[in-house]
């Protein structure tokens, strides 16, 4: 796995496992390039467009837990990008820049249809009976409001033969969505058609209310930030968002879960879904088939110590 600042920034692994310590050499890209790519949008816009082109964005896939008996419901599709100087970009090094320009929509398409071509493979694999597994991905607003929306995100699905009551469009809000009445309209078709429609970042975006009035919802997905501390007015907070979800008749899956004591926290407060380290770390395509073929054997908490994890750096987890 690829070593990450707190800012996105991840290292290329340059080396092998060691086979005593299972260590491994990490070569630290240049933060300094990186940032002086960065203060030229045009210019990342560019290299952006031929990294699609190229082969450099590639699909991370996290795991999804059903809380009360800790059965794999499916994963996240996570888009990064595997620069061949800067190693592995998480997205809040590019996203803003590819929401701006135009870009995002392609983002989010592709990730959508990793994760349906994934679907597809772990139906091929399975040995015996098993819960049809699930796929989340993410779109951004922009991208929801958008004209052809649904019938892009349609078209993918539909051409993989893959039920749409298996993905779920998770909504992300970074900030308000510029034409509500098309991104209403584009929801509610897709909704209609079985998808689901999940609200991500739950409590730490522009407008969660708000977003749960206008747009047609079946999901959200608590932010990682009322977990990490543990403090009174946090478990207060996600308390409250829980019983609203249950007022609403709304599902719930709480992010950045990463030890036992946050599970068990969850768990007594009646949360549905979980995903985060404590389950599994982010992974590429092509590790899915033996994580599931194993689960719930090779998942974290099964390890024989049991305790709490390394917090992880802010914009690296398992979120975008």
């Amino acid at each position: 796995m690829p070593s990450c600042d707190d800012s996105g920034l991840c290292g290329t692994d340059s080396g092998t496992a060691d086979s005593t310590s299972g260590s491994r050499t990490v070569t630290v890209p240049d933060a300094a390039a990186l940032a002086r790519l960065e203060t030229d949008p045009a210019a990342l816009e560019r290299r952006l467009r031929r990294a699609l082109d190229d082969g450099e964005i590639v699909t991370w896939f996290q795991p999804q837990v059903r809380l009360d008996d800790r059965s794999l419901v499916g994963f996240e599709a996570l888009v990064r990008w595997h620069h061949p100087e800067f190693g592995l970009l998480m997205p809040a090094r590019f996203i803003r820049v590819a929401e701006r320009r135009g870009i995002a929509a392609e983002l989010d398409l592709f990730g959508l249809e990793q994760g349906v071509g994934l679907l597809q493979q772990l139906d091929g694999d399975a040995a015996g009976p098993r819960p049809p597994l699930h796929l989340s991905a993410n779109i951004t607003p922009d991208f929801a409001a958008a004209r052809g929306f649904a019938d892009r995100v349609s078209d993918i699905v539909a051409r993989a033969g893959m039920p749409p009551e298996r993905i779920t469009l998770e909504i992300t809000e970074r900030g308000p969505i510029a034409n509500w009445r098309t991104a209403w309209r584009n929801v509610r078709r897709l909704r209609r058609a079985g998808f689901r429609i999940a609200l991500d970042d739950f409590g730490a975006g522009y407008s969660s209310l708000g977003l749960l009035k206008e747009l047609p919802v079946d999901e959200i997905k608590v932010d990682r930030l009322f977990l990490r501390r543990g403090a009174p007015e946090d478990i207060a907070i996600l308390t409250a968002i829980l019983q609203i979800a249950r007022t609403l008749k709304l599902h719930v899956l709480a992010e950045g879960v990463e030890n036992a004591e946050q599970e068990q926290r969850l768990r007594a407060l009646g949360c549905e879904m979980v995903q985060g380290f404590r389950y599994g770390r982010p992974m590429p395509i092509e590790e899915v088939p033996e994580f599931v073929a194993r689960w719930p054997a090779g998942a974290p908490f099964m390890q024989k110590a049991d305790v709490a994890m390394p917090e992880p750096a802010p914009g690296i987890g398992d979120g975008l």
